[in-house]
């Protein structure tokens, strides 16, 4: 049976603690699927999100 997590983050630019982080959600979770829910085009910081 397939499983998901969901993960509400802002990977702008995606790093290896990103990684680390979906790494431990599915590990934590036991889940097959990761789901990431990002911001739209704008970032917490003001910047433009990459497109």
């Amino acid at each position: 049976m397939e499983t998901a997590v969901g993960i509400i983050a802002e990977f702008n630019p995606f790093h290896n603690g990103h990684q680390y982080l979906v790494d431990q959600a599915r590990k934590q979770s036991g889940a097959t699927t990761v789901i990431a829910i990002m911001s739209g085009n704008w970032m917490q910081r003001g910047e433009p999100a990459f497109r």
